[in-house]
């Protein structure tokens, strides 16, 4: 279990990265074990972006994940 915490509009998770609305939106998609294409789909309805955009950011956000051993995948 990854500790995270909600600090007004931010989340922080082990107090190494904090957060944006987006960023805390993929995080909470990505605690429901969900595939990349489903994240893409979700992120689109969910904000005005489009889904190349979409992906490109989702991967260098999980990338930053996985540098910092938050994230396996």
């Amino acid at each position: 279990e990854i500790s995270a915490c909600l600090v007004g509009s931010e989340m922080c998770i082990r107090d190494r990265i904090k957060l944006n609305e987006i960023g805390a939106f993929l995080w909470e998609k990505l605690s429901e074990d969900i595939e990349e294409e489903k994240l893409v789909e979700a992120v689109t309805e969910a904000y005005d972006i489009d889904s190349a955009t979409a992906r490109k950011d989702i991967r260098s956000f999980t990338e930053t994940l996985e540098k910092n051993g938050i994230l396996e995948r």
